[in-house]
């Protein structure tokens, strides 16, 4: 069984830690800034605006329940990771390296392109 931590206390201590503007947090949410000061006090929310606030705060909805590990993993990290059974497999490490492999095929494609077009306009080929 979760138990779910303070809401408010803990949404206030992200932003806080994270040195976040609440106002542009409030705007971004379409919310006036002191109903999003109010929501601090609170130990609880609804669920659809706990999910806007996590987006606009980078937590997982899941670190506000007592089993998850910390505040500390971003949305972008947990989508990067994958849970089976007691395993954990994080793919975000390989990542770079395919970005950079992309990159490196991109600049070849390019480079082909250009010797193609030169070679075309030599042959006297419109391309």
């Amino acid at each position: 069984q979760c138990n779910m931590k303070h809401i408010g206390n803990e949404i206030y201590h992200i932003i806080e830690k994270k040195q976040l503007v609440k106002r542009r947090i409030a705007r971004n949410l379409e919310m006036d800034p002191s109903r999003f000061n109010q929501l601090m006090h609170r130990e609880s929310i609804d669920a659809q605006l706990l999910e806007k606030i996590c987006k606009e705060i980078q937590v997982s909805p899941g670190y506000f329940f007592d089993d998850w590990p910390s505040e500390k993993y971003t949305i972008g990290e947990i989508n990067n990771q994958t849970l089976i059974g007691d395993a954990q497999v994080n793919i975000g490490q390989n990542i770079k390296q395919y970005e950079a492999l992309i990159a490196e095929k991109d600049k070849l494609i390019k480079e082909k392109e250009r010797l193609i077009k030169i070679l075309s306009q030599k042959a006297g080929v419109d391309i």
